[in-house]
């Protein structure tokens, strides 16, 4: 089991952490479809058990809304882990660009990685239902990585430059992912 810490402040600056899990010693690190596969069945497993948590009572509170973040917690684990395996260790800056926006750094070792950044104001709520964020916001970077990966792997590897082409798709669902997790753990959307 993976151990993370997240910390969010009121600027909206944010810290996160982790060492990797236990059991990846038996995975070639350079076959990402193991994880790739446990990304899809994440998305699948959060949106399965929002429909379920909110089957009753209409909320996600207590139990219900930890095991939600635990799972958003496992995506962005499953994404670093990917992030890892197209880039060398040390620090990767996801938003290489003076383009205004989310900025944030991933610092990547061989026990684990800590991330820190900040997420603009716009980004650290939603005017909508979580049905609504996870088909507009959560579903689609991952839609667009899968596409991606897949016309990279045509001839069955991909290459080191294709992995860096994959590098934005991937950014861009461990973003939407700790939105999302920022989002339930302060309870700024609606069930």
């Amino acid at each position: 089991m993976a151990s993370t810490t997240y910390t969010l402040s009121k600027d909206h600056s944010f810290q996160a952490n982790g060492r990797y899990p236990k059991g990846l010693e038996g995975e070639d690190p350079k076959d990402p479809r193991p994880a790739i596969r446990r990304l899809l069945e994440l998305f699948r497993e959060i949106q399965g058990l929002h429909q379920k948590f909110t089957a009753g009572d209409g909320q996600i509170v207590g139990v219900e809304r930890s095991r939600l973040l635990g799972q958003v917690d496992a995506v962005i684990m499953t994404t670093v882990l990917l992030i890892r395996r197209h880039t060398d260790d040390g620090l990767v800056d996801l938003f290489p660009t003076d383009e205004p926006g989310p900025r944030f750094v991933l610092d990547l070792d061989s026990d684990g990685w800590n991330m820190q950044g900040n997420l603009p104001l716009r980004l650290a709520s939603f005017q909508g239902t979580f049905p609504d964020f996870y088909r507009m916001e959560f579903s689609p970077p991952l839609k667009a990585f899968l596409e991606g990966y897949k016309a990279a792997a045509t001839d069955g590897t991909v290459t080191q430059a294709e992995g860096a082409e994959l590098l934005p798709r991937l950014r861009d669902i461990l973003l939407v992912s700790l939105r999302l997790y920022f989002l339930l753990y302060y309870m700024k959307i609606n069930s």
